[in-house]
């Protein structure tokens, strides 16, 4: 299998690769893998609640997705140009659905030592947590979808902002940037007032 580097040369747009990869373009097909495999695994880490992690590594999660995304991009119709960053982000959470489903049946047996000393967090803390990311949830969605785009491909996936103007179309980093900034005290404005 060929490395999972990113190549030196210069991003296409995403529309442009997905385009190739359906034309059979092996080459496309690992540049959209390098593209999204690194940020997907960062957004999926936040989503885990506490009992699921460490039932799989978040890695095998995306790449799954990913391999089985990209094998069945004639079925996919992309109708916005955020339309495959939301596709991937469905098919990550359907895979780890399955796992959290898979370990509710079959359970887990784990003896700890009485000494242990519990770091796990106290269920108000996961109730607030909870509604702080309903909050942001909503907050977000308030947002127009160039801002949500803009909010979730910095925040959530962690990408540059190289990579967010490559993303979605915008003509620099910079712009990517100050575009992002303009979005995020919007957002931060929609929380305060909820």
């Amino acid at each position: 299998m060929p490395s999972r580097q990113p190549s030196a040369e210069p991003l296409s747009a995403t529309h442009t690769l997905l385009a190739n990869v359906k034309a059979g373009d092996l080459a496309a097909r690992e540049a959209l893998y390098c593209r999204f495999h690194a940020p997907l695994s960062t957004w999926v880490r936040g989503r885990l609640p506490a009992y699921a992690r460490g039932l799989t590594d978040t890695g095998d999660l995306v790449q799954d997705a990913l391999m089985c995304s990209l094998s069945q991009l004639s079925d996919f119709k992309q109708t916005t140009d955020r339309g495959f960053l939301r596709y991937l982000q469905t098919s990550v959470m359907n895979g780890l659905r399955k796992e959290i489903r898979r370990h509710k049946r079959r359970g887990q047996h784990v003896e700890f030592p009485e000494e242990l000393i519990s770091d796990h967090r106290t269920p108000l803390d996961e109730v607030l947590e909870k509604e702080q990311l309903e909050l942001y949830d909503q907050a977000v969605e308030s947002l127009s979808n160039e801002e949500q785009d803009l909010v979730v491909a910095r925040l959530e996936l962690e990408m540059s902002f190289r990579d967010v103007a490559i993303h979605l179309g915008k003509p620099s980093a910079d712009a990517a940037r100050v575009a992002f900034h303009r979005a995020l005290r919007k957002l931060a404005d929609r929380m305060a007032a909820c």
